[in-house]
Formats: structure tokens, sequence, C-alpha cells
């Protein structure tokens, strides 16, 4: 064995024992890594720079093929247009990689519309495309720094929050992994205050509820509240309540009809 193999093979036993060990210990925790976003040079072909698997002994490529993580967060900190170093290129690649079926949630480079002055976006552009490949398990981003998005950086806070993410979103649901599955809501009621009450979770089981609104026939998403709120206001019309447990798993709804004249559950 040469003296690069074996460093990658130190590097593979490290993170293998790690999720062999946190699996053993808390089957629930969810381990994952953010490696260099080039496995190396010329995969896909297109693409140029520093390979990860020589220079860093990093085969991050068998650690996603293997299932030795539970999502990967490919650090792709570059544009979506120059071929040497294409965004959507690299996604793709790694998506191809993902034999065990686990979670990609893409590393994006939010800094550089201080450090190389990209127009904010560029990032709207990539987050867009993320979310475009859904099916195929490209299910969220990372954004580094998180600053630019505290500080506002260039309005980069409010262009998100007016746009990609208006809306509340859960978590992905990784269902390789077990947890107790959450109880439904108890005691949901509505109050003539338009106000939705419900009992706290005796289970153990919710880590979040989440409540839906009916809009032209479509539930949507209009609040993730933590497991200690049992408490939410909303305006006329049909919401559901559901338990979320610490692996994204929802329980069944329970369903109430909210207006000027009544109010009350109506079913699960």
């Amino acid at each position: 064995m040469s003296l690069a193999d074996w460093r990658r093979d130190s590097v593979n036993t490290l993170v293998h024992g790690l999720y062999s060990l946190v699996k053993s210990i808390k089957p629930h925790v969810k381990v994952g890594i953010s490696p260099f976003g080039i496995w190396k040079p010329g995969h896909p072909h297109t693409i140029h720079g520093l390979s990860s698997f020589d220079s860093l002994y990093a085969d991050s490529k068998k650690w996603l093929e293997l299932g030795w993580v539970d999502y990967l967060s490919p650090q792709l900190y570059w544009e979506i247009d120059p071929p040497q170093q294409s965004y959507p290129a690299l996604l793709d690649w790694w998506l191809q990689q993902n034999k065990m079926n686990r979670h990609l949630y893409t590393g994006n480079y939010a800094s550089a519309i201080v450090v190389k002055s990209w127009p904010v976006n560029e990032l709207v552009r990539q987050v867009q495309l993320s979310r475009d490949r859904r099916d195929q398990l490209s299910l969220g981003n990372v954004f580094f720094s998180a600053k630019t998005f505290s500080h506002n950086t260039h309005r980069i806070g409010d262009t998100f929050k007016s746009g990609e993410y208006s809306t509340p979103a859960l978590q992905p649901e990784m269902t390789w992994l077990t947890a107790p599955a959450p109880s439904s809501p108890q005691n949901v009621r509505a109050s003539a205050d338009f106000k939705l009450y419900w009992s706290s979770d005796s289970s153990h089981t919710v880590r979040s509820w989440a409540v839906y609104a009916l809009r032209a026939d479509v539930w949507e998403l209009v609040h993730v509240l933590n497991r200690d709120t049992m408490e939410v206001g909303v305006q006329g019309g049909y919401y559901a309540v559901r338990g979320v447990n610490r692996l994204g798993k929802e329980s069944d709804a329970v369903t109430v009809h909210v207006d000027d004249i009544y109010v009350g559950v109506v079913g699960k």
C-alpha cells in the first residue's frame, strides 16, 4: 500500500468508525460531512481544480456511495456558468454517486457576495437549481457564512425572505433512521378570538408542531412551532396540526374549522 493509499484508508476508517459508533449509541442522531466540492478533476469531465482524493486524502465519493453519512454537504463554492467549476455540473455529479439514497444539502458560498462580488441573484439561482433536483434527493442548502444572512449583507436576507424562503419548511424525513413515531396533537380546539390550542406532548416523541392551512384545496404549511408552544393565532378557515419527531416524520393530522360562527374539531 502506498503512503497516499494508507492515508486515505486511515481517513476512511475514521469516517466509517465514527458513523458506526454514533449509530450504536444513538441511532437517531444524524451524521453528516461537508467535503471539498471536487472529488477529482475530470469528474465530471469539464471540471478542473484541486483533487480532494489526492491532495486531502478524502475519498468522499466512497463515503456517500457506501452510506457512511446520513447527509453530505459538498462545498460547491463556485458560480453556475464557468465550466471549470460549474455549480450544476458538480451538483449533478454528486447526486449520481448517491447509491444509498442519502440526503444532499449543498454547501453554498454566501460570503462570495463580499469577497468575490457575486450578485445575490447568483445564490438565488443556485438554490433554485438545487430545488429543481429534489426528486434526486437534493433537499437543502447550507450557507457559508451565516453572517451574511444575520447581517443582511447586500440585503441577502431580505431577498431570500421575500422569495425562496418566504414560507416555513420542515426538515426532510430520513426514512432509514429509527425513532419513536410522533404522537398526534391532543385536545385541539379553536377559540372565538381566532387562536388554536392543543395539549403538551406527554409521550416525549414530538420535537415540533406543524400547522397547515387549507388554501384553494391545497394544504400549505404556515407554522413550524417548537414542542413547548401549544397555541397559534389563525384566521378563518380549515387548519390541520401535526406532531413532528426528531427525524422529520409527521403524525396524523387533527383538522379544525375556524370561522365567525363556529369553531371546532372536524376530524383526523
